[in-house]
């Protein structure tokens, strides 16, 4: 999957003056799903996110997600 819209980030540190910014932001998504029982999946999913010209930089972020599903 993918994803864009508006990425903030506060910045509050003890030796930094405090900051607010938000910009541009987009995100590819994909994972998997492996039944474990009828009832029972196991998610393995990945993302990787890209915030643009935020704090006069650019940042991404690279998640990997495990989950369990419970179908009623």
């Amino acid at each position: 999957g993918a994803g864009m819209g508006n990425g903030s980030f506060d910045l509050d540190a003890t030796d930094l003056n405090r900051e607010d910014s938000s910009a541009f932001a987009f995100s590819l998504m994909a994972g998997v799903s492996y039944r474990i029982t009828p009832k029972v999946d196991l998610d393995i999913g990945y993302r990787w996110q890209h915030i643009a010209g935020i704090f006069s930089a650019d940042f991404d972020a690279n998640d990997l997600v495990v989950g369990m599903r419970y179908n009623f």
